[in-house]
């Protein structure tokens, strides 16, 4: 073809994008031990930490043993100069008494607090959600505490290293769109490579409506990826 000029670019892999949430007071800031990042939340109820942290691409701390314990709460326990009681992931919500990590890890490491847990002892219904007391609160230094899901703790966000797996993204359909100028006419090309092109027709020519016009192209799962364009005739 002669006197081509291009109407649509080339399709794209998939994007994401990482907000932070404006209720992070620190972070993120990587832990050397285990490479994994984690971040401060401003003051809330654990139920609302948990959604935050799970917005940040992870969950609420899994606290794997004493040398993390001692990390987090080094790093967030006085952090700006003040005193900060810390949620953490570990939960009794779905059985009284079980423990487990809303992250779904199966560390066994605690650090109670003595007496803890104790599901409110006659002063609150119920105690299902764990934080950390902060330092000089009178208990142990770094030692856990069940508390009331609507205390307002900060929460520690702790978001894994991202391991890529082998994987695929499988599309039956593409529609291919473009807006037309009423009589000209228009070709949809396919390539499969943007550093050598060689433009191959993908279908008959299109008359222009006037309109937006699509021309939807099979796209079976496992064929090689292509690039595609809509090229008029001048």
């Amino acid at each position: 073809m002669n006197n081509l000029s291009t109407l649509a670019g080339t399709l794209c892999g998939l994007c994401l994008t990482l907000t932070v949430s404006g209720a992070v007071l620190h972070g993120p800031i990587v832990n050397p031990a285990n490479g994994h990042t984690y971040y401060l939340l401003a003051e809330t109820n654990w139920l609302a930490a948990e959604a935050e942290a799970v917005a940040l691409g992870g969950h609420l701390a899994t606290i794997n043993d004493a040398a993390e314990n001692l990390w987090v709460v080094e790093t967030f326990g006085n952090f700006d100069g003040q005193a900060r009681a810390l949620w953490i992931g570990l939960t009794d919500q779905h059985q009284e008494g079980v423990w487990s990590w809303i992250g779904g890890q199966d560390a066994a490491y605690r650090n109670w607090a003595p007496g803890e847990p104790n599901s409110g002892a006659g002063y609150y219904p119920d105690e299902d959600y764990a934080m950390i007391w902060p330092p000089n609160s009178g208990w142990p230094y770094g030692s856990w505490n069940d508390s009331p899901e609507d205390h307002p703790h900060c929460g520690v966000v702790e978001v894994p290293v991202a391991r890529p797996v082998q994987s695929e993204i499988a599309l039956s359909v593409v529609n291919i769109c473009w807006q037309s100028v009423a009589g000209a006419r228009y070709q949809v090309q396919s390539t499969t490579s943007t550093e050598n092109p060689q433009w191959v027709d993908v279908g008959p020519p299109q008359t222009g409506t006037g309109q937006r016009m699509c021309m939807p192209l099979d796209v079976p799962p496992g064929q090689a990826k292509k690039f595609f364009r809509v090229v008029t005739f001048e």
